[in-house]
């Protein structure tokens, strides 16, 4: 009895230390992503800001409806290409990332089965 029971809390600390180190990968793999992807959103509200206020002042001198309308014109066309490189730097950071977590989630989902438990515990 006291064997089982010592073979048992063996066999807890192990899949404690596997289930600690897949969660640290997986922690990393997202961590990592992250970092990226908020400097991005970040630039964009820098650059985004920066558009908005050289055209702010532009927009302030205009002297007919002709040249606003030019203005206001110029303006969401350089804010929408700044969104579109944007997103097209945010697809690609996915891109990058989805395949690394991809196979960390499928090999957890493998590892971590009620069935892969059930032989883990089974081991002598």
């Amino acid at each position: 009895m006291t064997t089982d029971f010592l073979k048992n809390i063996e066999q807890f600390k192990e899949l404690q230390k596997n289930v600690a180190s897949y969660a640290a990968r997986l922690n990393a793999v997202v961590g990592n992503g992250l970092s990226p992807v908020i400097k991005e959103q970040a630039d964009l509200a820098v650059s985004s800001l920066d558009t908005a206020t050289r055209y702010s002042e532009q927009l302030t001198q205009v002297e007919s409806p002709q040249e606003l309308m030019e203005a206001q014109q110029a303006l969401a066309k350089e804010l929408g290409e700044n969104f579109q490189t944007s997103a097209q730097n945010l697809l690609g950071l996915q891109a990058e990332m989805g395949e690394e977590f991809k196979s960390l989630l499928q090999e957890g989902m493998e590892a971590f089965t009620p069935e892969h438990l059930r032989e883990f515990l089974k081991e002598d």
